[in-house]
């Protein structure tokens, strides 16, 4: 709901959101998976680093990064019910990104 309020002129903003987001579910996941927490930190810093020098081109590095992870960690999740054991991982919240992009999408196909 907050990410649909911010207009185009606030994407710092959804950097800095996005960037709390992952390091959060970053903190979260190190005591499950250390690679996963790993690429959720890395993640982090690319949405850090595009708040920081103010290009939107990092966030959308960083969504796409998201989003994959997040999808490749939701086939994980979907597999392992299949299978009987649950797995969970924090870094399925890649998928938050989803509206970022397709706003981006929006944006770029009008110009």
């Amino acid at each position: 709901m907050l990410l649909q309020i911010l207009t185009k002129s606030e994407t710092v903003s959804q950097g800095l959101i996005y960037s709390l987001i992952f390091l959060t579910c970053g903190l979260m996941e190190i005591w499950n998976n250390l690679f996963n927490a790993f690429t959720l930190f890395t993640i982090s810093a690319i949405f850090l680093k595009g708040f920081i020098v103010k290009r939107e081109g990092y966030y959308i590095a960083g969504s796409i990064l998201g989003l994959i992870f997040g999808l490749l960690l939701f086939l994980v999740l979907v597999s392992s019910l299949i299978s009987g054991e649950i797995k969970f991982s924090y870094g399925i919240f890649g998928l938050c990104t989803i509206p970022y992009l397709i706003k981006v999408k929006k944006i770029y196909s009008r110009a």
